[in-house]
């Protein structure tokens, strides 16, 4: 930056052209501190409860549960915003922040499990126009801290178009509804 005797002995235009790009830095340099206050806030609570998942959902998994409640853990809410910023901040926001409008827009279950436990499902975002892929976690009464079955965050991160074909046309992807 230049100070305001520099700016001063600069032609006109080039003078305004400073002034421009000085306050836009400046919008950039308060959007980055708003988003840093906003993740340091995220990264510092507790286990929280996101929503429901739908009946129609539990039966199509074939879970023998009576729990609803999906929640995240402090931890795993760290672990997206980290994992996900290393590709970007925007799939991070993603991640991070849409996760209860995800659950109330489950489309697709992943057929191929690998845990018994962890249903991966594709959710579309109405708010962002993208899919994003999240695995749910049935932690048994005999495992869990409350002694119920409880639902879990274990992971998100966004799910591509040309996956989300890819996986259609293969039969990978079981519908919802």
């Amino acid at each position: 930056m230049l100070s305001k005797n520099q700016a001063a002995q600069l032609p006109v235009h080039l003078a305004m052209q400073h002034a421009q790009h000085t306050s836009t830095w400046e919008a950039i340099l308060a959007i980055q501190a708003h988003r840093q206050r906003a993740q340091a806030v995220l990264l510092h609570l507790a286990d929280r409860y996101l929503a429901d998942l739908p009946e129609y959902v539990i039966k199509v998994f074939g879970a023998r549960t009576e729990a609803r409640q999906v929640t995240i853990s402090a931890s795993q809410q760290r672990h997206i915003l980290e994992r996900r910023q290393v590709v970007s901040e925007i799939d991070a926001d993603l991640c991070a922040y849409r996760l209860a409008e995800a659950l109330q827009h489950l489309t697709h279950w992943i057929q191929s499990q690998r845990d018994p436990r962890v249903y991966e499902v594709i959710a579309k975002l109405p708010s962002a126009g993208r899919h994003l892929m999240i695995a749910l976690k049935l932690v048994p009464g005999t495992d869990s801290r409350s002694r119920r079955d409880e639902w879990w965050i274990r992971t998100a991160h966004p799910f591509g178009a040309k996956r989300m074909r890819r996986m259609l046309a293969t039969d990978a992807l079981r519908l919802l509804q």
